[in-house]
């Protein structure tokens, strides 16, 4: 075959014959894309020789994400998806400001009332740990904090902003049923979440069983969608991501009998045993039912409606 009908034939399969890029193929390829940007992110701070200690190991993961950015949105949305930032649930507006609080704040204060509830009772304890020096540690948490936050944008721009709007797009090409493109859709987006923490054996794919790890995945990444539907905005969802690995430098959970921490070295150690330990391991699960019956408590606002777009974008 000639390159010319090498890059017609990709046309084709890429595109149809209407010239729009087809669902299925930007699922594919937005996850091969992402992964593809991350390793190249990490293999620059190996060639660099960068150090991973904290702070510097923040900055060099910085660095990373700077690279993984430009590498994957760059070439993803200029190239293939073409969506403004409107169409992924970003508006840059003030409310999307004060939707990136919400979902910061009700993340937060449900998994910080399900550790309250269980130091009240006496089932767990909480450590000051004072690991660093008071000067590095105030850095340290502040660094961590910016690259959690960083770290959640990039993921829900991927998996919320471009896999799970195109899974409901693919589906809804061929079955009209919104409730079932959007089951379909998380499914497919679950997927992908989940297979990205376990190829790269990051958050609790780095520490708990296989099985179990893959459940807790899954019910973060609803609570993830839940946020973004029932707010209308990806900012949410973000601050909501943010949250939940912050959560874990600042309440670091140690079993109790365990030597280690499981996170990144912690603020507060959280010690303890609960009756639901053994059912849904040593992670705050039920506070993220906590956190979205405190977003309940916000009008609802569907992703449409929003300042930041919808979620079934339009390629026409």
């Amino acid at each position: 075959m000639t390159p010319g009908s090498n890059r017609n034939l990709l046309r084709r399969v890429l595109h149809g014959n209407d010239g729009k890029t087809r669902a299925t193929y930007r699922v594919v390829l937005a996850f091969v894309a992402f992964f593809a940007s991350l390793l190249a992110g990490q293999l620059l701070i190996s060639v660099a020789g960068l150090p991973v200690s904290l702070p510097v190991g923040a900055v060099s993961t910085m660095c990373s994400l700077l690279v993984m950015t430009v590498l994957f949105y760059g070439i993803w949305v200029r190239r293939l998806d073409r969506r403004p930032l409107e169409g992924y649930g970003i508006a840059l507006s003030l409310s999307d400001l004060g939707q990136f609080v919400t979902g910061l704040v009700v993340t937060v204060s449900g998994i910080g009332l399900w550790y309250l509830f269980w130091i009240a009772t006496g089932w767990m304890s909480v450590d000051v740990v004072l690991s660093y020096e008071e000067g590095s540690l105030a850095l340290a948490t502040l660094l961590i904090f910016v690259l959690t936050v960083a770290d959640a944008a990039v993921q829900e721009l991927a998996f919320l902003g471009l896999i799970f709007t195109n899974s409901i797009e693919g589906i809804q090409s061929r079955i009209t049923d919104e409730t079932t493109a959007g089951i379909g859709g998380l499914t497919v987006t679950g997927l992908f979440f989940i297979a990205f923490h376990f190829l790269l054996g990051a958050g609790a794919a780095g520490f708990l069983p296989p099985l179990q790890a893959a459940v807790f995945l899954f019910v973060v990444l609803v609570y993830f969608v839940a946020v973004y539907t029932y707010t209308g905005s990806l900012t949410a969802a973000i601050g909501a991501h943010a949250a939940l690995n912050y959560s874990n430098f600042l309440f670091g959970w140690k079993q109790l009998g365990d030597t280690a921490p499981y996170a990144l070295p912690e603020v507060l150690v959280v010690t303890g045993s609960t009756p639901l330990t053994d059912v849904i391991g040593p992670l705050p699960l039920a506070g993220l039912l906590l956190s979205f019956g405190l977003l309940a408590l916000f009008p609802r606002t569907p992703v449409g409606e929003s300042d930041a777009g919808r979620v079934l974008p339009d390629h026409s």
